[in-house]
This record gives C-alpha cells, structure tokens and sequence, in this order.
C-alpha cells in the first residue's frame, strides 16, 4: 500500500528483537488503498493531532492555560497530577484505537512488518522496545508529518469532489426518473387525466437513495462505542450524572440572553428553564422569591435603585460566565468532535479538546450553583430591562398625547 510503505522501512529495525518478526517480505502483487483511503485519511489526520498535541508548545499550553484555567480549577480538580493522568489516558485511549486501526490497513499490506503491526504496538505499551529507537522528534518524522498532512488534505479534497458529483448525478437522476414518468403518464392516460384531474396537476418525483450513503458506513472502524476515560468521573460529578450536554446547552443559552438579548424570545426562555432538571427548576424558584422579597423590603424601608441592582447582577453573571461558558463550549466542541468522527471520513489535524476541559468532571453541586447564580440574576436583569422599556414606552405615549 503506497500510504504505508514508506514507514515499514522506518520501523523494520524495531523488530530485530523478536522471532516472530524476522520473515521474508510476503511475495505479493503491489496494491492501492482505492476506496480504503478514505479511512486511511481519517487515521492519519487522527494520528497527526495527536503528535501536534505532544508537542512542546501544547503541552505548555495545557499546564500553564486549560489546567490553569478558573473554570478547571474551580469546577474540576487544582491538582496538577490528577488533571495531567487524565488527559495522558485520553490520548493514550485515543492512540490504542487509532493503533487497533492501523493493524488492520496493515494486514494488507506486503510488508511483514507492517502486517504483524499488532505484534508491535502491544510490546511498545508493554515497554519490550528501546523507546529511543523511535526519533520522535527528530526532523525526518517532523518532515513525514507534514507530507502525511498534505496527503489528507487532497484525500479530503477528493472526497468534497465526489460528495458534489454525487449529489449532481442525483439530481440528474432524479430529473430523469421524473420526467419519465410524466411523459408515461402523458401518453398512457391523458384522456384520463383530463376528464378527472385538473390539466396541472403534478407529478411528485420518486426520492432516490443517495448513493453517498451506502459507502458512508465503509470504515467506521474509529468508532468510539465507549470512552473508557470518561468512566473515571466520580459519582458526585456533573458526568456521572449524565448531565454534561445538558447543563452545556443551559448555559450556551444563557450566555445568549446576556449578550444578546434582542435574540432571545419567550419561547428560548420557556425552553431554557424546561431544560433544567426538576431539582434545579426548584432552586431557581425558590431563590428567586427570596430575592424579591427582599428587593420589596429594602423598596419600603431605604429605597433601592432599581438600576444599580441589576447592573451589580449583571456584572456578577458576566464574571461568571468568564470561566463558565468556556467549559460549556468544550464540552459541546468535545461531543461534536467525537460525533464528526462517526459521520465523516475526514477530520481536522489541530489537537482536540481534552475531556478535561468540558463540564464532565466537573463537580455537580458547584456548578449547579453557578447555573442558579446565573439563572437568578438573568432573571433581575431581564425584568429591570422590560419595566424600562415600558417606562419608556408610556413616556413617549404622553409625550405624543401632549403635542
């Protein structure tokens, strides 16, 4: 295979100290990936952004930033130790399937190295092989890196190529399909058609299968059935509670009704709080009546301005949302980046988030406090800004009356 042959060369020599690698080159006719480049691209790209997340400016990025970061230290763990065994699991995981991946591209493969590939990977993760042998950083890996990437970005252009010719023989096929059956109709039963339907009546093409879709489930083999990282959450974690997506959504949304309220109508707000689980629905309820009742007391004793409260709301939700609203994105970035991988052959080579970044291991009664807090004060901003509409609204009415 024309991807794969270069690197058997590279890689021979590590297999000098087993018996069951030292064979002759299988004799057999040379062979191209055709069809199988598709999933060859998508390994590729997935073991591109795994070396690009190795790389020094990475691994300084995620110390000194994302395990810095308020929300992570605040919502998920300050131990360095515990943040940097997760994220070395995940890419661990992420590189056993890509490995498991590649085994199977190599069986076809003529090379015997490349063949036994399995044999080769399970004694790298035992540690039977001088790790030094590797050169992972040397310039001539650095140099295959970047011809790999260049071949997965014409792989992809490929493939956008057939995606649009497809969807055009599609529609020619359905145009002809179409018009053969009104030009059957015409001659078989125009008489018919005229005595009881209306002379424009139309024909309602039959939908075809596409055909893109019969080859979309060739080499899914990256599928991940089960992230065996994310079972190390604790139970008193948002993830154990399977409410991870969920509490992202609430607060992606709630993020909108700060910044851009003129966005947001009754039924984003209906659909905002429906999200929320029964228990937090009664928390938000129940604080939101305290505040008020306490707003109406300090109305009647000293006299509160309406407009500093809810600017002091405003800033204390925004402070929130600084270190909230990035996780809910991770966390909504980290699913769609698993997700695209099931659907398409192709992905992208820059590093993925780290399900350490995401609301996943996040302590649950922490960051339902923080969505409360936020929902509350939503609440105090949202009515301030209404009653100052209508204020304004009558204003201008008895301004309008008066002249």
């Amino acid at each position: 295979m024309t991807w794969l042959s270069g690197t058997g060369n590279s890689i021979c020599h590590l297999f000098s100290h087993d018996k069951r690698y030292t064979s002759s080159t299988i004799l057999a006719p040379p062979s191209n990936l055709g069809i199988l480049s598709f999933e060859t691209a998508r390994i590729i790209s997935r073991l591109v952004s795994l070396y690009r997340s190795l790389s020094e400016d990475e691994l300084r990025r995620l110390r000194m930033e994302i395990m810095m970061s308020k929300g992570v230290c605040y919502l998920n763990s300050r131990d360095e130790r515990y943040l940097l065994s997760l994220a070395g699991a995940e890419r661990l995981e992420e590189l056993d399937t890509a490995a498991e991946a590649v085994s199977r591209l190599g069986r076809k493969c003529t090379d015997l190295e490349l063949v036994r590939f399995d044999f080769l990977y399970a004694d790298l993760r035992l540690g039977d092989i001088d790790m030094k042998k590797l050169d992972f950083c040397s310039k001539t890996v650095h140099k295959m890196v970047e011809k790999l990437e260049k071949l997965v970005g014409f792989t992809a252009n490929l493939y956008a190529a057939m995606e649009s010719l497809t969807e055009l023989e599609n529609s020619e096929r359905k145009m002809n399909r179409w018009k053969k059956n009104h030009n059957n109709t015409d001659h078989r039963s125009h008489g018919h058609i005229k005595q009881t339907f209306h002379p424009s009546g139309v024909l309602v093409p039959i939908e075809l299968e596409d055909d893109h879709k019969k080859h979309d489930h060739h080499g899914n083999h990256l599928d991940i059935a089960h992230n065996r990282v994310s079972g190390l959450a604790q139970p008193s974690t948002v993830g154990a509670s399977a409410l991870a997506v969920r509490y992202a959504n609430v607060i992606i949304t709630a993020e909108r009704c700060l910044h851009a309220p003129d966005t947001v109508n009754t039924d984003t707000r209906e659909g905002l709080y429906e999200m929320l689980p029964v228990r937090l629905r009664t928390t938000v309820r129940s604080k939101l009546r305290s505040h008020w009742m306490k707003k109406k007391e300090e109305e009647v004793g000293e006299g509160c301005d309406g407009h500093a409260l809810a600017m002091g709301w405003k800033e204390a939700v925004e402070e929130i949302m600084s270190w909230l609203a990035p996780m809910a994105h991770d966390t909504m970035k980290w699913q769609t980046e698993r997700n695209y991988e099931r659907q398409k052959y192709l992905e992208g080579t820059k590093p993925t988030v780290l399900l350490l970044q995401t609301l996943h291991f996040s302590d649950l009664e922490k960051t339902e406090a923080a969505i409360v807090e936020v929902l509350v004060g939503l609440s105090f901003v949202q009515r301030f800004e209404n009653n100052r509409r209508r204020s304004g609204s009558v204003i201008m009415f008895q301004r309008e009356r008066h002249h």
